[in-house]
């Protein structure tokens, strides 16, 4: 990965006719905060599918990160041979590259202004299948402006990939903004008489990177929860990232998303997400949600 005095190297992927306008106001954005854009060339289609993954692959190589456009119309097929679309080929190969590599980072940008468009079958079933297998390191963005979502990946590649803590194994992995700490901690001690309970506050601002920590030790934990009492702005976009940065769907930890009840705001932070138990209850019941939530995970475990 590049540090922070280095050039971030970016593999662009091939997109469809409609989006190539956007890819290539996306270059020069990219090209303006001072990374260097990696292209397939343009003779690559014409060579046999073998030759082609190779080549696809030796220039992510080059890269430290890749980034997607999802656009809604497929495009051509490779080739006579291969049915899939140059795009799709190029992400599949991004993603196994990514399995290999664990520094690699992907980048899949879904401009909300074109979601609610006409879009092809084929199209559709390729961004479902991206959507529902979003892993650690990839990162799905759904940002209209090209702008902030170059931002978004310039900060995300010069973070600190700094250690919190050390990873354990726990029943339960407690998150909470650190501005609800005093609420947070009643909870906690409570659950812990029945659980082992990892906690983290998290900081705004900081540069700790706690999404790389929480994708480590949701591998180690039975259930994450992630509570806010009058946090909710931060805590509904918060989980989202989460959701993403764990595997979405695909994650083997369930979530559940705790709002505490008792403030007005709250009541319509119900988020609905594939693996996240979403509820504004009360703090007092929480901590029997907490354990009803936890047995299920081990009786499930046990059948």
């Amino acid at each position: 990965m590049s540090k922070n005095n280095e050039t971030i190297r970016v593999f662009l992927s091939e997109v469809s006719d409609e989006m190539k306008p956007t890819k290539n106001f996306l270059s020069k954005i990219l090209k303006r905060a001072g990374m260097e854009i990696i292209f397939l060339d343009k003779d690559s289609q014409e060579i046999d599918n073998e030759a082609l993954q190779q080549k696809i692959m030796n220039e992510i190589k080059k890269a430290d990160c890749s980034i997607h456009i999802l656009g809604h119309s497929y495009g051509k097929a490779i080739n006579a041979k291969e049915e899939k679309s140059l795009s799709e080929f190029q992400f599949y190969i991004a993603q196994r590259f990514q399995n290999e590599n664990t520094l690699s980072k992907i980048f899949i940008w879904y401009p909300q202004s074109i979601i609610d468009e006409p879009i092809e079958e084929t199209q559709e079933e390729f961004i479902n299948s991206v959507r529902n297998n979003i892993s650690t390191n990839m990162v799905y963005s759904n940002q209209d402006s090209p702008v902030v979502f170059v931002e978004d990946v310039r900060s995300i590649m010069l973070s600190d990939k700094k250690e919190i803590k050390n990873i354990e194994e726990t029943d339960i992995f407690f998150v909470y903004n650190d501005l609800d700490e005093d609420e947070a901690a009643e909870i906690i001690e409570l659950v812990s008489d029945i659980a082992k309970v990892i906690k983290l506050g998290i900081i705004q601002n900081s540069p700790d990177d706690y999404l790389s920590f929480i994708a480590q030790q949701i591998a180690k934990t039975k259930l994450l929860v992630i509570y806010f009492n009058r946090t909710s702005d931060w805590a509904v976009p918060f989980v989202q990232q989460v959701w993403n940065k764990t595997g979405g769907a695909s994650c083997s930890t369930p979530v559940l998303f705790l709002g505490d009840a008792q403030i007005e705001k709250n009541s319509d932070k119900i988020i609905s997400i594939p693996n996240v138990d979403s509820m504004i209850i009360s703090s007092e019941l929480m901590p029997l949600e907490i354990k009803v939530q936890l047995d299920k995970i081990k009786n499930k475990n046990l059948t």
